[in-house]
């Protein structure tokens, strides 16, 4: 497979996603005020390059892995898509692929866009 050949360790690649969906409960230690909620996130995983800058590194080699949770609500817009027109199985392909990423201010996901590979082809006139 052509994808796991030399790929550029100056990009970020997408690794896949997980749908999280579930009730919890949360018991303040101080308090003991137990607080209930429900949670719906997907859990997007990156493959990075490691920081230039990063503060007391020796060396390194490759890249690291990443994971993001983004709410719900707000997956499609980090893909691109209209809200209600996400569909999961449509990014299968993107598996090892390069993306483009965005982050707010925090540092949470804004955007994610996939960078298209293949090669260009011209016409040449005569």
């Amino acid at each position: 497979m052509d994808k796991f050949r030399n790929p550029d360790p100056n990009q970020m690649f997408f690794l896949g996603f997980k749908e999280k969906e579930d009730d919890y409960e949360i018991a303040d230690e101080k308090t003991g005020k137990v607080n209930k909620g429900h949670y719906h996130n997907f859990v997007v995983s990156l493959s990075e390059p490691y920081l230039p800058s990063e503060k007391a590194r020796i060396g390194f080699m490759g890249q690291e892995a990443n994971i993001y949770k983004v709410k719900a609500e707000n997956i499609a817009s980090v893909f691109g898509v209209q809200q209600g027109e996400f569909n999961p199985t449509a990014y299968a392909d993107w598996f090892l692929q390069p993306v483009e990423v965005l982050y707010d201010k925090r540092g949470n996901l804004k955007s994610i866009k996939r960078i298209n590979t293949s090669p260009t082809v011209t016409k040449i006139e005569s």
